[in-house]
């Protein structure tokens, strides 16, 4: 890229297309209808400029990559300040958040943490002893539930291992987190 300001991540041809299989579907299977509109309530702290600034990118480029499609003029992000934040994200009352958890550049294996122990994640509906992983460690598979795996990779048997390895777990329960679609990632 030219500048930072283009490192985004934002794709808006693929956005477009899966926007529209999406709505297709959902329009098939009679969840909405033609004349429906979008409305994503965004939950933030507080209404400070930062978070203004990240819900009108995020409006902006749902607008444009609307620019075509079926939902053209349909998607509006809502941005609400909630000083009951923490707790309401807990029990799944968004469409979408931003949160972040400190530390994490220093102890990358950590973040699994806010996924995998019972009362500190924000993955509403997500039940960390409840979903196996398989995970192919130097040729062997090996399953676990996620809790047991952030278990093992923070405190456990791959506490220790050689960086290569702990990042093929981590990666692996971040693509696990991912199929399991509680929450739509912005930013990590």
């Amino acid at each position: 890229v030219d500048s930072e300001d283009q490192i985004t991540g934002y794709d808006k041809e693929q956005a477009a297309e899966l926007m529209t299989n999406a709505y297709n579907e959902a329009l098939a299977n009679g969840d909405i209808k033609d004349t429906d509109k979008v409305e994503l309530e965004f939950l933030v702290y507080a209404s400070d400029d930062s978070y203004v600034k990240i819900v009108n990118f995020i409006q902006e480029a749902f607008q444009a990559a609307a620019v075509g499609t079926p939902l053209e003029g349909k998607i509006t992000v809502k941005m609400t300040a909630d000083a009951d934040y923490y707790d309401h994200a807990q029990q799944g009352q968004f469409e979408m958040i931003i949160s972040t958890w400190g530390g994490s550049s220093m102890d990358p294996f950590g973040i699994m943490e806010c996924y995998a122990v019972e009362g500190k994640f924000f993955e509403y509906g997500f039940k960390p002893e409840k979903v196996d992983l398989t995970i192919d460690i130097n040729g062997e598979s090996i399953t676990k539930n996620f809790y047991e795996w952030y278990d093992a990779l923070y405190n456990g048997e791959y506490a220790v291992a050689d960086v290569d390895t702990r990042v093929t777990i981590l990666a692996a329960m971040e693509q696990c987190l991912l199929d399991q679609n509680c929450t739509t990632p912005l930013y990590y």
